[in-house]
């Protein structure tokens, strides 16, 4: 149903000059996300057997590729949105620490302002998580980025509304 209402009105924005639709489809298409992202973090899931964590993992995936495709359709520039999504239902869906570290260091490069109660909250998800391996992996956010993109536009986690749910 979302995914309808959202095509029907984006059709309807189809209507405006250029620049005015690239603005406006790009407000929309990361504010989607954000909430997307709002929403997973809020619900508090607690998915402690690995059949839980696929499906939950497999959900966010199925949805953020439905995403990508609708918001390319409407020829969005901002295609990296998803990325976000995938590699949280990624961090959801692995079992070792290590490669949940490497995938947390991955979303910590393309979306610089993710803070360490953002991972949290997705760990916590993951409902089997060590407080000792939840250390390790969180510790990754300490480490200096190298030749990070922090524009204003590759910021996903920080807008107030992100921060004031957790």
């Amino acid at each position: 149903k979302i995914f309808e209402l959202l095509e029907e009105h984006l059709t309807r924005l189809l209507k405006l000059k250029a620049p005015l639709y690239q603005n406006l489809l790009r407000d929309i298409h990361k504010q989607l996300i954000t909430e997307y992202i709002i929403r997973i973090m809020k619900k508090r899931l607690y998915c402690k057997t690995e059949n839980k964590q696929k499906s939950v993992a497999d959900q966010i995936e199925n949805e953020a590729v439905r995403l990508q495709k609708l918001f390319t359709c409407y020829q969005s520039e901002d295609t990296f949105l998803e990325s976000a999504l995938l590699k949280i239902a990624e961090i959801i869906r692995l079992k070792d620490i290590i490669a949940i570290t490497v995938e947390v260091a991955a979303l910590f490069q393309d979306f610089p302002d993710v803070r360490k109660q953002h991972i949290g909250a997705i760990l916590y998800i993951k409902g089997n998580v060590k407080k000792s391996d939840e250390k390790q992996i969180l510790n990754i956010l300490n480490a200096p980025l190298n030749d990070a993109d922090t524009s204003k536009d590759m910021k996903l986690f920080t807008t107030s509304t992100v921060l004031k749910t957790l």
